[in-house]
């Protein structure tokens, strides 16, 4: 069966959409061939938690999705509360429509904790992902490793480089 529960109508629509995924005896919807998740991968540019009634979400944007923001509102946010700025994530939706949108899955991909079925699917690209985060990391040590170098170090670095 598929149905949707919740105390407000974007709870219900939410709990709806996760029960949509999760029945695999379900092909078509309102004449669609299938319901799709689309997956976003980035590095996380905000994180912002918005306490109200009771429940908190978290309002995320990340660098390869500049018109949007994402609103995480998930049953564990325990990984969604521990990421910080600069780490890279992968999010699942099934709207993308507004310039707000409702994640269905969240994955800090430098936090390794048990996965769901569709958090394990949002990894398939993060490799890139990771690489950027990696590369970043990497620049920003060599910046401040520079940075610390005298103006004689500096000159004498550059001639051993030139050779």
């Amino acid at each position: 069966d598929v149905y949707g529960i919740g105390d407000t109508v974007e709870d219900a629509t939410r709990a709806y959409l996760r029960s949509v995924r999760n029945n695999k005896n379900l092909t078509a919807l309102d004449g669609n061939t299938g319901v799709d998740a689309t997956n976003f991968k980035g590095l996380v540019v905000s994180i912002t938690p918005v306490s109200r009634d009771g429940k908190t979400a978290f309002y995320l944007r990340i660098d390869t999705v500049t018109d949007k923001v994402f609103v995480i509102n998930l049953d564990n946010p325990a990984e969604v509360a521990t990421t910080n700025v600069g780490e890279p994530v992968s999010l699942s939706v099934f709207n993308t429509e507004p310039g707000v949108i409702d994640v269905d899955a969240f994955d800090n991909l430098l936090i390794n904790l048990a996965r769901s079925k569709s958090q394990i699917n949002l990894t398939a690209d993060a490799e890139a992902v990771m690489r950027r985060y990696e590369e970043q990391e990497n620049h920003d040590n060599a910046t401040a490793k520079l940075r610390s170098f005298s103006a004689e170090q500096i000159k004498t670095l550059l001639k051993t480089l030139e050779k």
